[in-house]
């Protein structure tokens, strides 16, 4: 087995789930829209990878649908951004389509952890016992 093949092997690309769980009349769903542009362009994933540098994986689980092997919906923003310029598409229109097909309509601000306050300092003179009795014994 090749190199070639391993790798599309582990990516996984096939047309059958591009399509998943989604309405034919709607047209083509954005994992389709993705590989047959890329297709149109007569790049293979290998390529589309060294242009972007997307990893063929990412790329593969893009044109599957398949985001839950993706980073993060931060990252995978990025990728369809980055892709579909890349690919000739508009990221606007491709952005909007990954946020209706993945039933998000609107997307769900990053939490925000506020740290913990540092204690105050103390005010007023504190001394530690040992340096009281050093104090003594030098004065001694």
């Amino acid at each position: 087995m090749t190199t070639r093949e391993q790798l599309k092997r582990a990516v996984g690309v096939d047309r059958r789930d591009a399509g998943r769980g989604l309405p034919a009349e709607i047209g083509p769903s954005l994992p389709e829209r993705l590989y047959e542009a890329r297709e149109r362009k007569g790049v293979d994933l290998y390529r589309a990878e060294r242009d972007t540098k997307i990893r063929a994986r990412y790329l593969g689980a893009l044109e599957r649908g398949d985001y839950k092997e993706l980073p993060g919906p931060v990252y995978t923003k990025g990728f369809l951004r980055n892709y579909a310029l890349y690919l000739g598409l508009d990221p606007e229109d491709v952005l909007i389509q990954w946020r209706r097909e993945r039933g998000d309509g609107k997307e769900q601000p990053p939490a925000i952890v506020v740290p913990k306050p540092i204690a105050a300092p103390r005010k007023g003179m504190s001394f530690s016992p040992g340096l009281v009795v050093a104090a003594l014994l030098t004065v001694a």
